[in-house]
């Protein structure tokens, strides 16, 4: 295991904040605190992975990965876009549909919606369909209204 890392600075028109990601088995906690005056408090913490002080480069664009999964539908097990929370996104004949765990339907998704989805399931990866929790049925039939 390595040594925590701290960053630490001071914003403009705010207090002293300090993010630290501490080494776990696997990946590292990052923790968020904020000088009070006397203490460094905890405003959240999160698990994450893949940590690196050097960005190799930006992360694709949302219209990037959107082309990728364009066309795949017909075939044998079609490319998606998964978050973290398995909501899923597939496009079938130019249409992105978007299905979630929590819903019992899918419902017809805009660039733009999605790019609003991304502040609470995190940005999403390619995967196959097959290693979803869903199936073509889930992306064909039972749309849900859009109210």
């Amino acid at each position: 295991m390595t040594d925590p890392i701290t960053i630490q600075w001071t914003p403009k028109t705010g207090l002293p904040r300090r993010l630290t990601f501490e080494p776990l088995e696997k990946g590292y906690r990052r923790i968020e605190r904020e000088w009070n005056g006397s203490e460094w408090r905890h405003c959240g913490s999160e698990h994450t992975t893949d940590l690196t002080l050097h960005p190799p480069e930006d992360p694709p664009t949302l219209e990037e990965l959107i082309s990728q999964i364009h066309g795949t539908w017909d075939h044998p097990n079609p490319a998606v876009l998964t978050f973290t929370n398995e909501d899923t996104v597939a496009e079938i004949n130019g249409q992105l549909r978007y299905r979630s765990p929590t819903q019992d339907g899918w419902y017809a998704v805009t660039k733009t919606d999605l790019e609003s989805h991304l502040r609470t399931a995190g940005y999403p990866t390619i995967h196959r369909l097959s290693e979803t929790p869903y199936n073509r049925a889930d992306f064909t039939a039972d749309s849900i209204p859009r109210q």
